[in-house]
């Protein structure tokens, strides 16, 4: 009977251990939390309590930049137009390149009288007379916009350039019934010209007597601009030229040779309109 009260006992204490031991430990931890949580109150309220730092602004040797005055801008903007002014007169001084004259500059031309080209029958075209001026360092200034340098000559060719020679297309369109050829176009008949251009030449020769000089490249099927009636030349050499085979690669250069303006047209559309004849070229390789 002791016995079994010692078993009693013993199991009542163990079940007493069992009950109360964590009743005590989320009592500490509940103190601890507690005690935590009062910890963090403190510094917030220790934060909220401080005075705020403020940060000086790093140092800066520039000196804040001043307000400009309105005159003082009126002033730049005068500067700014008689610079301007200044390099307008500076494109006007020097000497205009063949071709059209520049938006920009001011050309000094004295009128002249000028019959080149009146005399010239074109077929299929009738030829308008144009108005005509020197420049002072002799240039030809035709219709108040295009210089023409040169003579004409052999020693000295006319020297043109393509948007020179697009203008014919101004007034001179056979399909739409324009048939005037401005006389500055007419005046290149007969005359020795320059023009630079790209050099097309028969594919399948080694030695060729003809060529087309064209403003834009082109190979002659796929790559590149085709040449129109205003912007190519069938040029006729002066003496036979043999050709490797690189240089059947389309080569910009120079030609000089006795220019014609005979117009081609078929069922009144325009297939041709310049040639060049006894032509020399020179090829930049």
């Amino acid at each position: 009977m002791k016995a079994l009260w010692a078993i009693i006992l013993v199991l009542v204490a163990i079940a007493v251990v069992v009950l109360f031991q964590p009743a005590r430990a989320t009592r500490d931890g509940t103190a601890a939390t507690d005690a935590m949580q009062a910890e963090i109150e403190k510094g917030v309220e220790a934060t909220l309590a401080a005075p705020p730092v403020t940060t000086s602004p790093a140092p800066s040797d520039a000196a804040p930049k001043p307000v400009t005055p309105a005159a003082a801008l009126a002033s730049d903007l005068n500067t700014e137009r008689a610079q301007a002014a200044l390099d307008s007169s500076a494109v006007s001084a020097r000497p205009l390149k063949a071709g059209a004259v520049p938006k920009d500059a001011s050309i000094d031309a004295t009128p002249i009288e000028f019959s080149e080209g009146l005399d010239r029958t074109i077929k299929n075209a009738t030829v308008e007379k144009g108005a005509f001026g020197r420049t002072p360092d002799g240039a030809l200034l035709a219709d108040n916009r295009w210089i023409v340098r040169g003579k004409g000559t052999q020693e000295s060719p006319y020297i043109v350039s393509w948007d020179y020679l697009l203008s014919a297309m101004d007034s001179y369109q056979p399909r739409n019934g324009q048939n005037a050829m401005p006389q500055r176009i007419a005046m290149l008949d007969g005359k020795w010209v320059t023009v630079e251009g790209f050099f097309i030449f028969p594919l399948a020769s080694t030695e060729v007597k003809q060529s087309i000089i064209a403003m834009n490249r082109w190979d002659g099927c796929c790559i590149g601009v085709p040449p129109t009636a205003y912007d190519a030349i069938e040029a006729t050499l002066l003496e036979p030229m043999a050709l490797n085979r690189a240089q059947h690669q389309i080569l910009y250069g120079q030609a000089t040779g006795i220019f014609r303006v005979e117009p081609y047209v078929i069922d009144s559309w325009l297939v041709g309109l310049y040639l060049l004849d006894g032509a020399t070229m020179r090829a930049e390789l």
